[in-house]
């Protein structure tokens, strides 16, 4: 055992250059494994820290289809399952009015999962009201101010900001589930609820216990927020595919230079066996190699990422706007990880040389000393001589031979081939996709941004302010304008309250945002889902009923109708997506004054045109209206191809780092390929080739293998690719991003120059001569 140690640490000792360079390429590895891996788990950490900071200390929300009361029975008994550690009851109204003004209403189980739910600090008591800032700029008011609601003296606490949870045009109030039906008459029962579980138990097992005492609940999970997921799930295959190409491409690598070592000590092995060693302790002396190799470069691989972790990583992820966490470097999971990626390599590297261990001497001699050209068999040479022939005469003669040589020995060396293709599909297959998924971003933008610049407001703008604005921008030099109001009271349809929104729908078709069929202004645009439900077609007639306007008391009480609801004839001259709609039912034109109602202020804006003059006009508004924002479509896609590039920078340099691998371990195993075929170079020497023809076969098998290996990624990448696009978006279109490919082309073919030093020496008629007395 302690001989073959001893003759492990010799064959290390004497081959630095191939030691090294497995090392360098193990470490290298194991740094980018590492890296990726701890910011895979960093983020997936974050994930949910980030959406319980967001939408509340809660994993599960319970309503009904139509947000009917839960009975307090069904409560009851959802609080008695095993996995629920704690519930919090509420109730949305839109049944609140505050000084004649349109409150979205909550009324709250006052607990901690209620306030890291709509993130407010205070204890709601009976007849005390927390408000965000759109309602607080509509009433004018701060914390502290009291005011009657349906004769009620209520207090403003607390004024929240505006969030995800409560939208920059929606005034909010929240309540205790008391005050809210004291205020507006309802009943006290709460219609959603929500869950936090036990630590450790299922969150989809838990819903499907809630589903068995209701099955017409419906279990809204956190954690599956679709938005959050997805980013979270897309990046994490996204790292597993870089992590598994960073295996895959090393592994090649590894294995062509453990066959450098098999190579150089051929004659070495042969003459143990000669004496007696039997092919498992062949084996042990390279697994010696190996382990010491592997465990060494996972060792200073291991520790060169805690230290790049606490210096660099933390500088860089820090400028990256696509994820708001720390990376963290996790000591026995990347420890873990370390082993387990050794262990992979060593038995990758052990599996390689099994076949060789079990080579007798006298066919090791044989493999080194006898040319693959001579070792035809004379019959085999007659039977095809014929045909060869004929097929030369298409084809260059020394092309030939390189081809024959080449796939002679073509199992051996497919790992080369093998390498190339894999970095040439990842660089393809990833830059390409950077491409896609711009242009699928950019085409999800132009849905939002139906026009070049969409203004809005971050707090209400009343109806006359909204009018004032919007004729602002109508009298701008080459501006194309067109307005949507914020809804108030549901209209109704075959007695079915119906959302909508008032619109310029004259104005939008000048856009070419909608399509108008017919041009009578009483007309309405309609969803499909809407068109769906009623039945109806373009250019259908549809009753509808206008909300009614009331008057009020100066505490709130509505003492009857201003207005009574009307019933008018519209035709529908469109069907449109909820998502052009601002997810409402219906548009209805802004000329019908039935339809409008007082808290009617601004939605948006749609400006097309001149930006500059549209930039300028809304610049001077902004001084008068200073609440007024606005964004530009090209400023929001390069925004966004920021953050895509960001993500894209891991790839390159994961990729690069990859290249660089993958080149040094083609430059080693062409290299080892060339000397192990000097014999063979030397037999057509003497067959009469000259120095000139004999430079140009080894080029040709040079170049060969370098681009059956680019030409086989390059197609493979593509149908990859396809498959991708066709069965996510169903799109054949490729957007191909050649760039890095060529770059990495470049790299190759100058690796590739590097070896003409060697082809010359071959090539040369002392190195001949040399051989072949060697022979």
């Amino acid at each position: 055992m302690r001989n073959l140690s001893y003759i492990s640490r010799r064959f290390i000792i004497n081959s630095k250059t191939l030691t090294f360079s497995c090392i360098v390429s193990i470490c290298i590895a194991l740094i980018l494994i590492l890296s990726m891996a701890n910011f895979s788990v960093s983020i997936n950490k974050s994930y949910t820290e980030n959406l319980h900071k967001e939408y509340g200390d809660f994993d599960m929300l319970l309503t009904y289809e139509n947000y009917q009361d839960i009975s307090q029975e069904i409560v009851n008994d959802i609080k008695t399952i095993n996995g629920v550690n704690k519930t919090a009851q509420g109730r949305t109204s839109d049944q609140l009015k505050i000084k004649s003004n349109n409150v979205y209403a909550l009324g709250v189980e006052d607990n901690d999962m209620m306030k890291s739910r709509y993130h407010y600090n205070i204890s709601l008591n009976d007849n005390v009201i927390v408000i965000n800032t759109v309602l607080a700029d509509i009433l004018q008011c701060k914390a502290g101010d009291s005011f009657k609601i349906s004769g009620v003296n209520i207090q403003v606490k607390e004024i929240i900001k505006n969030g995800t949870l409560s939208n920059t045009r929606v005034a909010m109030a929240i309540m205790s589930l008391d005050t809210l039906a004291k205020l507006t008459g309802e009943s006290s029962q709460a219609n959603f609820l929500m869950i936090k579980a036990k630590k450790g138990v299922e969150i989809n097992q838990l819903s499907n216990e809630i589903l068995r005492i209701d099955s017409e609940l419906k279990p809204n999970i956190v954690e599956k927020d679709p938005f959050y997921k997805k980013s979270i799930e897309s990046f994490t295959i996204f790292i597993i595919a870089l992590i598994l190409s960073v295996v895959i491409v090393v592994s090649l690598f590894l294995i062509s230079i453990f066959r450098g070592f098999l190579y150089k000590y051929h004659h070495d092995m042969a003459i143990l066996r000669a004496i007696g060693g039997k092919p498992k302790q062949i084996v042990e002396i390279f697994a010696y190699v190996a382990i010491f190799l592997s465990v060494l470069a996972g060792i200073l691989g291991y520790f060169i990422t805690y230290l790049m972790n606490k210096t660099i990583y933390s500088k860089v992820f820090s400028k990256m706007d696509f994820i708001d966490s720390k990376v963290k470097f996790y000591l026995l999971y990347s420890l873990g990880l370390t082993v387990l990626i050794i262990v992979i390599i060593l038995f990758v590297l052990v599996f390689s040389m099994l076949k060789s261990a079990k080579v007798l001497p006298i066919v090791a001699i044989q493999q080194n000393e006898i040319a693959k050209i001579g070792k035809i068999k004379t019959k085999k040479q007659k039977i095809k001589r014929k045909n060869l022939n004929h097929f030369i005469k298409f084809i260059d003669r020394d092309l030939y031979i390189a081809i024959k040589m080449i796939s002679a020995k073509m199992k051996e060396n497919i790992t080369i081939i093998l390498t190339i293709m894999m970095i040439i599909v990842l660089s393809f297959v990833g830059s390409s996709l950077s491409n896609i998924i711009k242009a699928n971003n950019s085409n999800y933008l132009k849905n939002q941004y139906l026009t070049d610049i969409v203004v809005s407001s971050s707090s209400f703008l009343s109806y006359s302010e909204t009018m004032q604005i919007y004729e602002n921008m109508k009298n701008g030099k080459d501006l194309k304008v067109s307005i949507v109001l914020t809804n108030g009271d549901k209209m109704t349809i075959g007695g079915q309250p119906i959302s909508y929104l008032m619109a310029d729908l004259a104005a939008m078709e000048g856009q070419g945002i909608i399509k108008n069929k017919i041009q009578d202004k009483n007309r309405l645009i309609i969803s499909k889902e809407l068109a769906k439900k009623l039945g109806v077609k373009v250019g259908d007639y549809i009753d509808v009923i206008t909300p009614g306007k009331y008057k009020y008391d100066q505490n709130g009480f509505r003492l009857g109708f201003l207005e009574k609801p009307t019933k008018h004839k519209l035709g529908v001259s469109s069907i449109v997506s909820r998502e052009k709609l601002y997810y409402r039912d219906a548009y209805v034109d802004i000329q019908l004054n039935d339809f409008l109602q007082d808290m009617m202020g601004m939605n948006c804006i749609y400006i097309s045109g001149n930006l500059e003059i549209a930039n300028n006009l809304l610049q001077d508004l902004k001084i008068k209206y200073p609440n007024i924002v606005w964004s530009n479509y090209n400023e929001m896609v390069a925004n966004s191809n920021k953050a895509i590039n960001q993500r894209y920078a891991m790839f390159e340099v994961v990729t690069g780092a990859l290249v660089v691998v993958a080149g040094l371990g083609w430059f080693t195993s062409i290299r080892s390929i060339i000397l192990s075929r000097k014999r063979e170079y030397c037999i057509l020497r003497i067959q009469g080739v000259s120095t000139r023809r004999l430079k140009k076969i080894i080029s040709i098998q040079i170049l060969l293998y370098l681009f059956a290996g680019i030409i086989g990624g390059v197609l493979i990448g593509s149908a990859f690719l396809f498959l991708i696009l066709y069965r996510e978006v169903k799109i054949l279109t490729l957007l191909i991003d050649w760039r890095l490919t060529f770059v990495i082309v470049l790299y190759l073919l100058f690796l590739c120059l590097l070896l003409i030093p060697l082809v010359n020496k071959i090539s040369s008629g002392k190195s001949v001569i040399r051989d072949f007395v060697k022979v």
